[in-house]
This record gives structure tokens, sequence and C-alpha cells, in this order.
């Protein structure tokens, strides 16, 4: 990388659960705010697969898995001049005690070409998630990329089991509204 600065600042806070209505919590916020800093689209498409993501939304043990999350950090967002990423993130929790559990991220790349990144995990535990027949852990990346006019969601499901049997399975959609080739 050029020499320079740059910086990425991730902050996440857990609390007592926030009642929002109809069984829905709130029970973590965060954000981050990436300065002279990228998103690496297709490494973030890459961690859907293989769990990776969990560096960058609410990470466990941070203090002892802090290499990991350094280096996946350093992928998911390298250095780029000129460049900005930020935006809010927020675990949401349906059930007492949680029966599914979703950890979004909405990031935002500037200046221009502009890109609105959705990045989630959501895990699903039933019908007792200590007693759990249906197991299903879902990461999902949406990119909306201004410039090119194009919509992309992939989701994976990883380490998932329904009565004990594995299951997985990748979704994939994409959407350009271009004048010049649009496309479903």
């Amino acid at each position: 990388p050029p020499p320079g600065f740059s910086l990425v600042l991730i902050i996440t806070s857990n609390f007592p659960p926030i009642q929002l209505g109809f069984g829905f919590t709130l029970d973590a916020v965060g954000g981050m705010i990436g300065i002279h800093r990228t998103m690496a689209i297709e490494e973030l498409r890459g961690s859907i697969r293989n769990g990776t993501a969990d560096s960058v939304m609410f990470p466990e043990n941070p203090r002892e898995n802090m290499p990991r999350i350094v280096s996946d950090i350093r992928t998911f967002f390298p250095v780029q001049p000129s460049r900005f990423v930020f935006g809010p993130m927020a675990r949401i929790n349906w059930g007492t005690p949680p029966l599914i559990s979703a950890e979004l991220g909405l990031f935002l790349e500037v200046p221009e070409p502009v890109y609105l990144v959705l990045l989630g995990q959501v895990q699903a535990r039933l019908p007792k998630p200590e007693a759990a027949i249906v197991s299903l852990n879902v990461d999902v990346l949406g990119v909306l990329d201004f410039d090119k006019k194009t919509l992309a969601i992939d989701a994976s499901l990883r380490d998932s089991r329904i009565n004990g049997f594995p299951i997985e399975g990748d979704m994939a959609l994409r959407l350009c509204w271009s004048k010049e080739n649009p496309s479903f």
C-alpha cells in the first residue's frame, strides 16, 4: 500500500435485550468506519461460504481472536486512498430464549463509485435452542452498485442440520437495470 494513513474502526456493544415488539429484541449494536479503505466484494462474497464474516459482525472473544480478526479485516477492507466505508450494525433476536438471531450490517462506500452492502448472518434453532431439531446458519451478502446499476445478493447455508443430517445450499440473485443491458 502507498505511504499514508488509513483506519478501520469496528465498535460493538452488547447489553440486556431491549423489547422491540412482536417478540423481537435488540441486544447489540455497533458500527464500522473505514478511512482510506475499500470493501473487497469478492472476498466478502467468499466469507459467507466459510464463516469468516464472524470477524466483522460482533466477533466473539476479540482479545483471544485478535490475530484472525485483524487479518480478516485487512482482507475484507484493504487500503485504498480516498475511499471511505461506514455503517451501522445490529443484532436482533426473536423469541425468549432466542429461537432466531440475526446480525446485520449496512455499509456504504463513497465517493464514486458508490456501493451499499448488506452483510448478515441469521441463525435459527428450532423448536428450542437447547434441544434444536432444526439448526440453520445462513450468511448473506447484498451489494448494490449505483454506478453499474446492479444488485447482487448471495446467501449460503453453513454448519446447518435438520434432525442430525447436514444440509447445504447456496442462493444467488443478480439484477441489472441499466438501459444498455437490463437483466434479471
